[in-house]
């Protein structure tokens, strides 16, 4: 924190800084109270939003609906991709109990997806996306071409084990969600 605190100190305006800093805090304290104060300084000394780190703050702190908002209302390309910005948002209406419109999101989702066959990441995040609705048989079929699909890296088949278990985890205990 202290080493955050002196990049902070040196440069301003530079956002890496303060993330880097509300994440350290989190980790520490596990509380908000102390990364919303970082938050609102970044946001006043770089002059940008920072819509991602606000919907991760409202989510830790339970407030789902104001989280939904943020990320219903982000600019295209603030969550990423669409196909992160459906995910998002399926995601925070699974955590709100809304299983019909967090199904549609994860629809949109796996819609916006390009398809090809060889590519193992739109493979796992197919998987994540049928997790999120609940389709256990569909989400651990994509996990598992995805992983055959990496084979030719180590490290990257590694990390398909890890989606594939997240998928099954969710559709298991039927949360269906992580949040963001």
């Amino acid at each position: 924190i202290i080493y955050h605190q002196k990049t902070i100190d040196i440069a301003p305006d530079w956002s890496a800084g303060y993330v880097n800093m509300i994440e350290s805090l989190l980790l520490r304290d596990g509380k908000t109270r102390e990364a919303r104060r970082v938050l609102e300084s970044a946001e006043r000394n770089t002059g940008r939003e920072f819509t991602v780190t606000r919907i991760r703050l409202d989510l830790y702190d339970g407030k789902y609906k104001e989280a939904l908002n943020r990320a219903e209302k982000a600019s295209p390309g603030v969550l990423g991709s669409a196909y992160e910005r459906f995910m998002t948002s399926g995601r925070i209406l699974s955590l709100l109990k809304d299983k019909e419109r967090s199904a549609e999101y994860y629809d949109s989702a796996l819609a916006v997806l390009p398809l090809d066959k060889r590519d193992y990441m739109l493979h796992s995040y197919a998987a994540l996306a049928y997790a999120g609705k609940g389709n256990r048989d569909r989400a651990l079929a994509e996990a598992k071409l995805a992983i055959e699909l990496s084979e030719l890296n180590r490290m990257d088949q590694s990390d398909m084990k890890v989606v594939q278990a997240e998928a099954l985890a969710q559709v298991q205990a039927g949360a269906q969600v992580r949040t963001v």
